[in-house]
């Protein structure tokens, strides 16, 4: 999958991304990828190919899913497609091993236009009353809302790292088979507190990669100057909304 810039979209995301709204922090983003294959997504393809037609020698009883029969070449391609957008935007993690029967086919585009604009109200009202006319009008322009279908995915939520500490979330696809391209629209709603805990973790851990690296680099750590710093550091970006804000 290739990442299609687009300066619209990058803007959509940064104001999406650890937006304070009221008791909740959101972190949205929206990325349009063409869906022709490159590199490592070729070698994913062919392995889950293989995977899923040898589940279709099982029987029916193993190939009906709520995106058609694994029977099907176009349903196994629609599943590698959607799977391999998911790790082209988070490189971090692998949904390889995600069930068919995890995405569904949203019937009706109004009724997802309706859900994310209704996500989306309080932040709208308190930042930009233009926002959700803006986001519809970006997309429409990029992938072509009506000649898309959309599907969306449904998390695990005990395992899934999307949807981790969320109190809500939401997943979905638009793909438009005539360009060949995808967009992947998500967001998740975290508690401030929660959030702010996640936010101190990964200074955290950004904290002593730095320190490995500082020791690796010099052949020796000065251990009271070492702490000094981590603990500079993680205040700093630990802070990232005011304490009087979290609760």
């Amino acid at each position: 999958m290739k990442y299609i810039e687009n300066a619209d979209l990058a803007k959509l995301t940064s104001f999406l991304s650890e937006k304070v709204v009221g008791d909740l922090v959101l972190d949205g983003r929206i990325e349009s990828f063409s869906c022709k294959p490159a590199g490592s997504d070729k070698k994913l393809s062919k392995k889950l190919e293989e995977q899923y037609v040898k589940e279709a020698a099982g029987g029916p009883h193993f190939t009906v899913t709520p995106l058609g029969s694994l029977s099907s070449a176009s349903t196994r391609k629609l599943l590698i497609t959607l799977i391999s957008t998911m790790n082209a935007s988070f490189p971090d993690y692998d949904f390889s091993s995600l069930r068919p029967d995890q995405f569904v086919h949203e019937a009706d585009l109004s009724r997802v236009m309706m859900a994310v604009n209704a996500s989306f109200a309080e932040l709208s009202e308190l930042y930009n009353s233009s926002f959700l006319s803006d986001l519809w009008t970006t997309m429409d322009k990029e992938i072509d809302l009506r000649s898309c279908q959309v599907l969306s995915y449904i998390p695990d939520m005990d395992k899934d790292p999307l949807s981790e500490g969320a109190l809500w979330s939401f997943n979905y696809f638009f793909y438009n088979k005539d360009r060949k391209r995808i967009v992947y629209f998500t967001c998740k709603a975290m508690s401030k507190f929660r959030a702010f805990s996640a936010a101190k973790a990964r200074a955290g851990a950004m904290d002593e990669e730095e320190s490995t690296d500082d020791s690796l680099s010099s052949g020796h750590v000065d251990e009271e100057e070492s702490g000094t710093e981590g603990d500079s550091l993680s205040s700093s970006q630990g802070n990232q909304w005011d304490d009087d804000e979290l609760f």
